[in-house]
C-alpha cells in the first residue's frame, strides 16, 4: 500500500504555544489533522478532516477544551445519510461536578426521513 505522510511541529515556548499538523494520503483516504495548544492560558484547539474517495464518505470534528469547558463539533456525509453532533460541557475541578450538552441530527438522503435528539447529564 502507497501512501504520503507529513508532520509539522511548530512550538513557541516563551508564549507557550505548540501546534501539530498531520496531512496525508493513501490509494483511498485523506486526512487532515491539526492540534494546537498553549500551555499558559490552557487551551486547546483540535481540527480533523478526513475523506475516503472508495466509499464516499466525508468527515469533520472541532474540539476545543479551555479551564472549565469542552466543547465538540462533529460532521460526516456518506452517500445514505449526513449527520452532525454537538456537545458542550461545563465542569467544576474541585468538586468534580460537571454538566453535558448534547444535539444530534441525522438525515437519511435516499428516504428524506431526519431525526433529532437533545440531552443534558449531570454528574
Amino acid at each position: 500500500m502507497e501512501y504520503e505522510y507529513t508532520v509539522r511541529y511548530v512550538y513557541d515556548v516563551i508564549n507557550g504555544d505548540e501546534l501539530t499538523s498531520k496531512v496525508g494520503y493513501d490509494k483511498y483516504n485523506k486526512w487532515n489533522c491539526k492540534n494546537y495548544r498553549n500551555k499558559i492560558k490552557d487551551f486547546s484547539h483540535i481540527e480533523n478532516v478526513t475523506s475516503n474517495k472508495k466509499d464516499r464518505m466525508e468527515w469533520k470534528e472541532k474540539w476545543d477544551e479551555e479551564k472549565n469547558m469542552k466543547e465538540c463539533t462533529k460532521w460526516g456525509r456518506s452517500e445514505d445519510e449526513e449527520w452532525e453532533e454537538h456537545w458542550k460541557e461545563f465542569y467544576n475541578p474541585k468538586s468534580y461536578d460537571s454538566v453535558k450538552e448534547c444535539y444530534k441530527k441525522c438525515k437519511r438522503l435516499k428516504y428524506d426521513k431526519e431525526w433529532h435528539e437533545t440531552w443534558t447529564e449531570k454528574k
